[in-house]
């Protein structure tokens, strides 16, 4: 089997190849650019950027926005975070712990359960809770931050 190296990019342009790789300019072929952050090959290439280095899911929250549905939303608008724990408030009888997954525009958030719920009707676990894997009443609640 014959090697393609003749073809190389380095081939007649550098003094250091001699048939293979030269370790001068490391010139690779044929390397796709990924992601520094998750590996995908969708990379950003917008505003100032002259050679990206991230896809847009992954460069939008350094600059302040997630995406959603609709698109991109300023996480300043968002009172959860994907990955935030959540619990009902005590009006609502469901006492499971719950992952926030996603936000959808007009203050409603997916949970990881596949419920779509309205800000107002969730408020982030407390520290007890998390640990208690569920909501804890209002006495409960008050012990454990005395304890």
């Amino acid at each position: 089997m014959k090697a393609n190296l003749p073809q190389h990019p380095c081939a007649n342009k550098c003094t250091d190849f001699k048939g293979k790789q030269c370790k001068t300019c490391l010139v690779q072929e044929n390397v796709k650019q990924t992601c520094i952050d998750c590996g995908s090959t969708d990379l950003y290439k917008g505003g100032d950027i002259k050679e990206p280095k991230m896809c847009l899911d992954c460069y939008a929250p350094m600059t302040g926005f997630t995406r959603t549905s609709k698109g991109f939303v300023e996480i300043d608008e968002m009172d959860f975070l994907p990955g935030d724990a959540v619990v009902y408030m005590s009006h609502i009888e469901l006492d499971n712990l719950h992952i926030v997954e996603g936000y959808q525009p007009n203050d409603h958030y997916w949970l990881e359960n596949g419920q779509c719920v309205y800000k107002t009707w969730i408020r982030t676990a407390s520290i007890a809770e998390i640990q208690a894997n569920r909501r804890l009443t209002e006495a409960e609640q008050a012990i454990a931050e005395v304890s």
